[in-house]
């Protein structure tokens, strides 16, 4: 999580906030999204 924290802070001094709120929430929907995949799949199995 720390890690997590240095990357977005380091984002955002590289970037507008408006840039970042949508990478940060194209990340999230991708992850969610990931985990939905492994669910779906591992049901499968």
């Amino acid at each position: 999580a720390m890690l997590e924290q240095f990357h977005k802070h380091s984002f955002a001094m590289a970037t507008s906030s408006k840039e970042v709120q949508s990478y940060a929430k194209y990340v999230v929907e991708s992850v969610d999204e990931v985990i939905d995949y492994i669910k779906k799949f591992n049901k499968n199995q």
